[in-house]
């Protein structure tokens, strides 16, 4: 316990020593991590388009262009700047906190300075390893916070749903996602080493090794003590800004200062969304030092600390440096135009369309899927086909159907009335063992007669039958023969991971629309010409991408969105329409959210 109570106390202490550079420090470091993702992604682009010749990369392509010899350096430049910029802050706060132990005040130069050699230090190759622990292990594992650099990478939400979804794997995946999380815990101090000290990244990791040595489970702790103070502190200023408003409303009921409270409040709210979002990584930076040194005490480690002199910026380094960091932020503006003027733009509602039919409650991709999403107010409905051996066009998601039916067969392989008699209900509930396939033309005819709009994608099976005949052969033009047939050529769009197949459709009707359903998603997309509209997983949306598509003058969906905290996001980067398994969850998401413009919608998305 006295562990514990030296260990925050010296956090809170050393940071509060030098509060001030700190706090600086780390405002400027905020403006620069806005400006850098978007210039590292414009001069990837460039770079991809000077190289490849394409314009975007997708699910067709990236497997190709990821081959491309001439693409790696581009795609290693871009990881070690990721993995620099972050410990760009570790180094320099890491820096401040040393002074603050040896009661030394520093000045944000020093700061800069010092965050500068530990950059410098990641281009060596010998410290390479430094990209797998900062950019992947400690992203991925949400370890802790130390940078808002890697933010957006993580595990896409469809992985994680396959994987708990599918045998094996849901108990596979939390395995390794534990082994990570012990592993990035056993390397925690290497980033303080790597900063402080004159090592390499594996002689960095070395040290926090044996600094873990029989007490890497009191680490975990002190790490998820943190975690908790934070998470508690942004519950409760939560809860109170969630009390303040419920009670505004009721008690001023359409009172036009009751509007304008609630729309200072959220504003307020957001504000304290990016002041903790500043902070966080501050004190966790701060946590793990005060580990490293507190560890390096209880192991009786002799080697001191490097002294490193830093002399502060002068008057002439001084105007130097603010006239280009003015220069910089002047020049990143007007680079970054697009992305701040969708940011400054209201927010719509984008359309709610119930993925697989509303397949969170019912058995999914069939009639009773259908209905009920019909019932919860989908605005649109999702649904998958394949082709079987008698040429029927069925809905189903999987080729292979011993998810859903309990038998090893495949659809490809399988006569349409022996699939029909299948129960495709029990897996998700024994209630539903009455459920059966659908077919396309049924479907079709019932989201006619309520008014909706479909998604169908083609599930395309490649290879030939034992006669040589294609298995995909015709598939398609079947597909728009029923869609043409029921007189829903307006009210139905394409969609396919598979872009043969989207070319397919548009060779039997240009007029048909499509949709490339993107897992990977970069570039100029909307400029794809046998698209008209894209439906991309949801951790690839930016507005960037939103931008480009609503230049060429096409929509953009995402899927498969199912946790609320996504939505206010994906809404102010402005998506067309969400896919989702929960109907009611979004469609609740989204009478709460915030749609105005302005500054409160720029600083809710640079917080994110």
């Amino acid at each position: 316990m006295k562990t514990v109570k030296d260990t925050l106390k010296n956090t809170f202490g050393w940071i509060g020593f030098n509060i001030k550079p700190i706090l600086l420090f780390s405002i400027f470091y905020f403006i620069i991590m806005f400006y850098i993702p978007i210039l590292l992604d414009k001069l990837m682009l460039l770079f991809f388009k000077l190289i490849h010749g394409g314009i975007y990369m997708g699910n067709g392509n990236a497997i190709d262009i990821l081959k491309m010899p001439a693409m790696w350096p581009g795609l290693i430049f871009s990881l070690i700047v990721t993995a620099g910029i972050l410990m760009f802050q570790v180094g320099a706060v890491a820096y401040a906190i040393n002074e603050s132990k040896k009661k030394n005040k520093v000045k944000f130069s020093q700061m800069a300075v010092a965050g500068v050699k530990v950059f410098g230090k990641i281009f060596k190759p010998r410290n390479w390893l430094i990209l797998l622990y900062a950019v992947v292990i400690l992203p991925l594992t949400g370890a802790i916070k130390i940078g808002c650099a890697t933010t957006k990478i993580c595990v896409p939400e469809f992985v994680e749903d396959f994987a708990y979804a599918n045998g094996t794997l849901k108990y596979l995946y939390p395995l390794a996602l534990l082994l990570l999380f012990l592993l990035a815990v056993r390397w925690i101090f290497s980033i303080v080493a790597f900063s402080l000290e004159d090592k390499t990244f594996r002689q960095s990791c070395k040290e926090s090794i044996a600094l873990n040595k029989k007490r890497i489970f009191k680490t975990m702790g002190m790490i998820i003590l943190g975690g908790i103070i934070f998470i508690a502190l942004d519950v409760v200023v939560s809860a109170l800004f969630a009390l303040i408003v419920t009670l505004i409303s009721l008690l001023m009921d359409g009172n036009g200062f009751a509007a304008f409270g609630i729309r200072y409040l959220n504003s307020y709210k957001n504000m304290m969304s990016l002041v903790y979002s500043i902070f966080v990584p501050i004190l966790n930076i701060g946590l793990i030092t005060a580990m490293f040194f507190k560890w390096r005490q209880k192991n009786n480690v002799e080697d001191p600390i490097p002294e490193r002199e830093i002399k502060p910026f002068k008057v002439r380094g001084k105007v130097v440096f603010v006239a280009c960091f003015l220069a910089g932020v002047v020049l990143s503006t007007f680079v970054a135009k697009d992305y701040i003027t969708c940011y400054m733009k209201e927010s719509k509602r984008p359309v709610v369309c119930a993925h697989r039919g509303e397949s969170y409650s019912v058995p999914e991709n069939t009639m009773l899927a259908f209905k009920t999403a019909v019932k919860k107010k989908a605005d649109w409905v999702e649904m998958d086909v394949h082709k079987t051996l008698d040429g029927k066009i069925i809905v189903s998601h999987d080729d292979y159907i011993e998810r859903v039916s309990g038998k090893e067969i495949y659809v490809h392989e399988s006569k349409y009335d022996y699939l029909r008699k299948l129960d495709v209900g029990s897996w998700f509930d024994k209630k539903y063992s009455y459920v059966r396939f659908s077919n396309l033309d049924e479907a079709l005819k019932y989201l006619k007669k309520e008014g909706k709009t479909v998604q169908i994608e083609t599930k395309p099976v490649d290879g030939n039958y034992p006669d040589g005949t294609p298995i995909n052969k015709d598939f398609e033009k079947k597909v728009i023969k029923i869609i043409k047939d029921n007189h829903m050529e307006k009210r139905v769009v394409i969609i396919s991971q598979n872009e043969d197949s989207l070319k397919r459709v548009k060779k039997v009707d240009p007029k048909i629309n499509t949709a490339n359903c993107m897992v990977v998603a970069w570039g100029d997309i909307g400029d794809i010409d046998w698209v008209d509209y894209c439906s991309i997983e949801e951790e690839n949306v930016t507005p960037a991408i939103i931008y480009n598509m609503n230049k060429a003058k096409k929509k953009c969906f995402s899927w498969t969105v199912n946790r609320a905290d996504k939505i206010q996001n994906l809404v102010d980067c402005g998506i067309d329409g969400i896919v989702t398994d929960n109907v009611v969850m979004v469609r609740k998401q989204l009478d709460a959210i915030d749609y105005t413009p302005g500054i409160d919608k720029f600083i809710r998305m640079v917080a994110q």
